[in-house]
């Protein structure tokens, strides 16, 4: 009979431990349902942030098409400046035919600027750049007092 006993202290304790690590299984695998459902919630944020930056760059990448073509349209229709003549100089003639050249180049930028013509026409009629005309004409403004 001690061994009955025994057997039975012995299967009640091991049905014990069985019962103890089934109550730590149920909690364990509760445990790891939330954070897999807190993961697929995480995943779906994540995906729908993936997706907003995919759109956010689809139109980054349009502008930049759009910007490239307006860049490209103005380089097209910009004036070309017109080629100058190759002509031989020595050093000091060249000095001096390019110190008049300006003088009188600047003499006619500001007699057209008089006349009211813009910018732009000017810079056609000398073969000048209309950024080159603007700045002779600016540089030559009277200086206007601020009060």
């Amino acid at each position: 009979m001690n061994i009955q006993i025994e057997i039975l202290a012995a299967l009640s304790v091991f049905g014990l431990l069985s019962f103890i690590v089934s109550v730590f299984s149920y909690l364990s695998m509760q445990k790891l349902k939330t954070l897999a459902k807190y993961n697929n919630k995480q995943i779906i944020f994540l995906e729908d942030s993936l997706f907003e930056c995919e759109k956010e760059l689809e139109k980054n990448r349009i502008r930049v098409e759009n910007q490239s073509r307006f860049l490209s349209s103005l380089e097209n229709s910009a004036p070309k400046p017109k080629e100058l003549k190759e002509e031989t100089f020595d050093a000091a003639t060249q000095r001096e035919s390019s110190e008049i050249n300006l003088t009188e180049q600047k003499h006619k930028v500001l007699s057209l600027a008089q006349n009211g013509q813009d910018s732009r026409s000017i810079a056609e009629k000398l073969g000048m750049m209309p950024g080159e005309v603007e700045l002779i004409v600016n540089l030559n403004r009277p200086l206007q007092s601020y009060s």
